[in-house]
């Protein structure tokens, strides 16, 4: 096992960039391990929709970030006070989709350390009950990625708040984040050190029982992942595009009458749009959706949409909570 040191930054995209370039190093058969920190973050599975899974207008108020993995699995919220473990071996029909034997590495880690953490059902990590790591697993060929959070002493307030999806009016057959009750480890411990602290002697422990080479991340492996952050975790084609095509539809009641409004998504981009109210004059509903047709469906477009609709002198819609509020 060889423990690549990666303190050079937090940055989310850069960080699973980090990932994927070691996964597909060709003729590369040794199996390595991570640790690294991110900054505040939201971090979905690859086969999610996007609009299901977080709360998108919180997200862009707060300037977090929302990124694809190229995992499946659920929504996770990564930030300064969450450690984040990646192990990436050659692949086996019998490795792939059994996750005990990796978490069987981390668990025993922690359970040397004090902390009576356990694996679900779900392969999660949890403490009396509560999760504290969600994982998941990707492979390409002979090789296979395995990795998971492990919150230490993360905003779980945030978190819960981040991972609760803007508007249940989105609907698509993604693959769905599983509600679990989250906890930090940190709370559990009886002297509880800061979270770099906690790192090196989860490392101690996994290198005792391990066996390993320590390795810096060399300049190649640094200048791929870089161009691999900006092609692909940081594009918007990957991050929203990427979502299964889905459908929305939501009614309100406003001006003594109502508004329904239907959009068919596909790769992010608004391809269908029915207005349907008795308060807007029929010539202005088909201007409106023309100008929806086409767009990106995210925060962003919409308030440039918003400009161009507020010019055709109907009454004022917050069409931004219709659409992206709860």
């Amino acid at each position: 096992m060889i423990f690549i040191e990666n303190n050079l930054t937090n940055d989310p995209a850069f960080n699973l960039a980090v990932e994927e370039t070691l996964l597909r190093q060709k003729n590369d058969h040794e199996s390595y391990l991570l640790l690294y920190i991110n900054a505040p973050s939201v971090v979905i599975g690859r086969h999610q929709n996007i609009y299901e899974e977080v709360d998108l207008k919180r997200c862009q108020e707060l300037n977090i970030p929302i990124l694809r993995r190229i995992s499946g699995g659920g929504a996770v919220y990564h930030d300064q006070g969450n450690l984040n473990f990646s192990l990436i071996t050659d692949y086996s029909p019998k490795l792939f989709n059994s996750y005990e034997p990796f978490l069987k590495l981390i668990i025993t880690a922690l359970n040397e350390m004090g902390i009576p953490a356990e694996q679900n059902e779900h392969n999660d990590i949890i403490l009396q009950g509560n999760k504290i790591s969600g994982t998941a697993q990707f492979t390409i060929k002979d090789r296979m990625l395995t990795h998971g959070t492990l919150l230490y002493n993360a905003d779980i307030k945030l978190a819960e708040m981040l991972l609760s999806p803007s508007n249940e009016s989105y609907k698509s057959k993604s693959k769905k984040s599983y509600p679990s009750p989250i906890s930090n480890i940190y709370d559990f411990l009886e002297d509880p050190v800061d979270i770099s602290l906690f790192k090196k002697n989860l490392m101690d422990i996994l290198f005792k029982n391990m066996g390993h080479k320590q390795k810096v991340i060399n300049e190649e492996i640094i200048k791929d992942a870089k161009i691999l952050a900006n092609k692909r975790f940081n594009s918007w084609e990957w991050n929203y595009g990427r979502s299964p095509a889905c459908e929305f539809m939501r009614e309100i009641r406003q001006y003594d009458g109502y508004l329904k409004l239907w959009l068919y998504i596909k790769k992010g981009i608004i391809k269908k749009v029915k207005i349907d109210s008795d308060f807007i004059p029929n010539d202005k509903k088909v201007r409106i959706e023309n100008l929806f047709l086409e767009q990106k469906n995210d925060i962003l477009s919409l308030k440039l949409i918003l400009k161009k609709i507020e010019k055709l002198g109907i009454k004022p819609i917050d069409w931004l909570s219709l659409i992206f509020g709860k």
